[in-house]
């Protein structure tokens, strides 16, 4: 075994179990009232890069499944589709028996109600004929509870309970080639003439009559991408995320839920932007975020938690049109920081958590001090008198000079509270910390470090001494969850000398963790820190795109040789599509207009954009 200090009171993070508190999207709704929610980084069976989907796992707690048994009609995951994260590509197929869909069981979760709301985060490559993202019903106007589609003139349309009440975005159409957040509001206790709207975003696109006050439990399945079971119209386009409420969610809610999808998918909302965190300028902590807010008494959100592990409620003085919300870095979490940490710490989570506290004008508030929970379930043995709740109130970047706040509770079932903290403001950085001693193990490990390289990722680790040492296990993932083991490297045995150990795994040009396993002759083993290698961004780092402002013509150097070049105008319109074999390419821009143009490159590896001015 190895003596390296990093064994500490809790270590990795498990997914925890849905409960009923504020576990929806963006921290609104519960298992109760969110009825469904697909996301395609999580639930998918086939999560490899244009691998068929066969079922996409409901994420609400409601078991909302949805599947395709029939290998011919599995749309493909995507991976890296938009700002990191994957999508579900339906490939508008007409032919008889061919169309991409999936389909869930009825449940009454999904209808039985005076109120529906619904989000998605959609991309559309095809612009004819009904085009559905989800619906609940058997054929048109049978059994019908509701469909959300694109149709005539390229509109949003939107059935309630039959097809006699269909209202349209119009005069508002939406294009190929772009990121959207769509979501519908149905209030059927609200008078007919206003019980319907439906925003992009948070921009208001219209308000529609709808007679009926309530949505009967119809006994017809839940279908996504395909108007119904027997239609022959498929999506034609890539999905992210569906959402679905069986209420009508409060504006605090929406503005939460839309800032989280905002975040995760980069997709910039035109007002109520209350989450700044996810922009450069703050390091883009765009990851599960969540927030509590107040538009008034009646629109109100204030316990928030979503898909995280950090929950945050009861804010002292959160008044009128104001909004808490957090999302983290994509670190780690887990306890292997070990440098950036004030005296007394032992070791942090390298997961870091930052704040937004603001109105929806953009506008400084303070929602006073709030009691912060973190679900630790899965880390083992954890106690509480050992935590410590890092904040950077400096907010210079580091925790080392920060004072380390202590006095969690154990609150039971793995939850652990920081009550009454208000040292938390905006644009502070915060993360989880242990004061717990190490214990001492039979081989000294002095190095463990990957890094990209031309050729993959290097993962380099030295012993000073070995103790029974049979053999190092690498192994990799590409989410922080799921692992494959890459390499396993014959140990020294006994040794007390230095001795250094490493593996190129190559070919690897996107986000990645490793983590190393040392196993002892009689197969006790042990499992050190995890390490993470952004060869994705560096690779796309070096495209290059010159001349720049151009003219009659752009090259292009990539270190991806199999790869499409789209060119889109400011408004998202495509008007230029490449496929690429070669590290080099020359594109032809005598036809284009004086402006700027967006180059997206697509790959295997996910997607990028640079801007390019032409100057004909």
């Amino acid at each position: 075994m190895l003596k390296l200090r990093i064994v500490l009171s809790f270590g990795l993070i498990a997914i925890p179990v849905i409960m009923i508190s504020q576990t929806g999207p963006g921290g609104a709704g519960s298992t109760i009232d969110n009825a469904l929610w697909l996301r395609a980084n999580t639930g998918t069976i086939g999560n490899n890069n244009t691998d068929p989907v066969s079922s996409w796992s409901d994420q609400s707690g409601n078991a909302n499944n949805v599947w395709q048994a029939n290998a011919d009609q599995q749309p493909l995951f995507i991976d890296n589709f938009i700002n990191g994260y994957p999508s579900i590509r339906f490939d508008n197929n007409f032919g008889g028996g061919q169309n991409d869909f999936f389909e869930g069981a009825s449940s009454n979760t999904l209808d039985n109600t005076d109120g529906l709301t619904m989000f998605s985060v959609t991309q559309r490559d095809d612009l004819s004929n009904a085009r559905s993202i989800v619906g609940k019903r058997t054929n048109v106007g049978v059994n019908q509870s509701y469909m959300f589609f694109y149709w005539t003139n390229d509109q949003i349309n939107v059935d309630i309970v039959g097809n006699n009440d269909r209202f349209t975005t119009n005069p508002f159409s939406f294009g190929t080639g772009t990121n959207r957040i769509l979501n519908m509001r149905y209030d059927g206790t609200l008078p007919a003439a206003s019980r319907a709207t439906v925003f992009n975003g948070e921009q208001l696109l219209t308000t529609a009559t709808e007679s009926s006050a309530f949505i009967p439990g119809f006994v017809s399945p839940l279908i996504v991408g395909a108007t119904h079971v027997g239609d022959g119209r498929a999506f034609g386009g890539y999905i992210s995320e569906i959402i679905i409420y069986r209420k009508a969610v409060n504006i605090a809610e929406r503005i939460l839920v839309n800032n989280y999808l905002s975040a995760k998918y980069n997709i910039p909302l035109t007002a109520n932007d209350v989450y700044t965190m996810d922009n450069p300028a703050f390091a883009n902590y765009d990851h599960e975020v969540a927030g509590i807010g107040r538009i008034n008494a009646l629109n109100i959100s204030a316990d928030g938690q979503g898909s995280d592990l950090v929950r945050i409620l009861n804010p002292t003085n959160l008044g009128d049109n104001e909004f808490f919300m957090w999302g983290h870095d994509n670190g780690i979490a887990q306890a292997i920081n070990f440098t950036d940490i004030p005296a007394g710490v032992w070791g942090r989570f390298d997961r870091v958590w930052r704040a937004s506290e603001l109105s929806p004008l953009g506008a400084a508030v303070d929602v006073g001090s709030v009691d912060i929970r973190f679900d630790l379930n899965g880390l083992g043995a954890v106690t509480a008198a050992e935590l410590r709740l890092l904040v950077d109130v400096n907010n210079n970047g580091v925790f080392i000079d920060d004072p380390a706040i202590s006095g969690a509770t154990d609150l039971g079932g793995g939850i652990f509270q920081f009550a009454g903290i208000n040292q938390i403001q905006h644009s502070f950085r915060f993360t989880l910390a242990s004061i717990a001693v190490t214990t001492p193990l039979p081989v000294e490990l002095t190095e463990w470090r990957v890094e990209c390289t031309e050729e993959g990722v290097l993962a380099q680790w030295t012993t000073e001494s070995e103790t029974n040492n049979d053999y190092f296990t690498l192994e990799r993932s590409f989410d922080g969850a799921s692992w494959t083991k890459v390499k396993e490297l014959q140990g020294a045995g006994n040794s007390s000398q230095t001795n250094q150990y490493e593996f190129l795994d190559k070919n690897v040009k996107q986000l990645v963790y490793y983590r190393l396993k040392q196993v002892d002759f009689n197969g006790s083993s042990t499992v050190f820190a995890i390490k993470s290698a952004p060869c994705y961004m560096d690779a796309w780092d070096k495209i290059s795109i010159y001349p720049n402002p151009a003219s009659q013509n752009v090259t292009i150097e990539s270190p991806f040789d199999d790869f499409e070049v789209r060119i889109l105008d400011v408004q998202g319109k495509l008007l230029k599509s490449v496929l690429v074999d070669q590290p080099i390419l020359q594109v032809d821009l005598s036809n284009f207009s004086n402006g700027v143009y967006l180059f997206e490159f697509l790959s295997s590896k996910g997607r990028h954009t640079k801007r390019v001015v032409v100057q004909n």
